[in-house]
């Protein structure tokens, strides 16, 4: 296996910094939404990931049943 040859000079992140990410604003309570859990839900099947392995859990339930 060839050897790892990045850069692995950080001082591009830590001191130089990207002026672009610099002038961001970090997301706290004060400057996003807060959810409610139904609120999560709905996003949450808004996912086929989540509605397919629902789907699949509600499947082997029934069939235990």
């Amino acid at each position: 296996m060839p050897a790892d040859s990045r850069d692995l000079n950080y001082s591009n992140y830590f001191e130089d910094g990207s002026k672009s990410i610099t002038a961001s604003y970090e997301y706290n309570s004060d400057n996003t939404t807060i959810l409610t859990v139904e609120e999560i839900k709905e996003k949450l099947l808004t996912l086929k990931y989540v509605r397919t392995e629902l789907s699949k859990y509600h499947k082997r339930q029934e069939r235990l049943h």
